[in-house]
């Protein structure tokens, strides 16, 4: 993925969460990859939990809301001599939250973590991933 900012050179970014459901108050860790072979450093990270929400009316009308639940930002490091920077396991505290819900006809509720490299120019990338927030009572039991 590149964008406008870094036409300098390719880049590529993967974003990973240590699972894919969470309950309120548990830590989501997130990890960032970037293999940065432009000539814009990567200076850190910001991390958004956000809700999106559909109201859905009787006559089919639906209204859209998006929410930001969470910053979290992490600073960059001095990148290896390949060009990659390594944010890892940056933690994400999940608030008291409604769960996840895609079945209902009348409110549709899902979650995303979206992430905003800021490299030495400007803020230039956004990528986003689904994540699932589930209910203490549908919690599996830890063995």
């Amino acid at each position: 993925m590149g964008c406008l900012c870094c036409v300098s050179g390719p880049l590529s970014v993967t974003v990973r969460t240590d699972r894919g459901a969470y309950c309120s108050g548990e830590l989501m860790t997130v990890t960032v990859y970037a293999n940065n072979q432009t000539s814009h450093r990567i200076l850190g990270v910001e991390l958004e939990l956000i809700q999106d929400t559909i109201f859905i009316a009787s006559g089919g009308k639906r209204t859209f809301t998006t929410e930001i639940l969470a910053t979290v930002t992490k600073a960059g490091k001095t990148p290896n001599a390949e060009g990659n920077d390594f944010f890892e396991m940056v933690p994400v505290l999940i608030p008291s939250l409604t769960p996840t819900m895609k079945s209902s006809r009348c409110i549709k509720i899902s979650y995303q973590i979206k992430v905003i490299r800021h490299c030495s120019k400007t803020s230039c990338e956004k990528l986003q991933n689904q994540c699932v927030l589930i209910s203490r009572r549908f919690q599996i039991p830890s063995v």
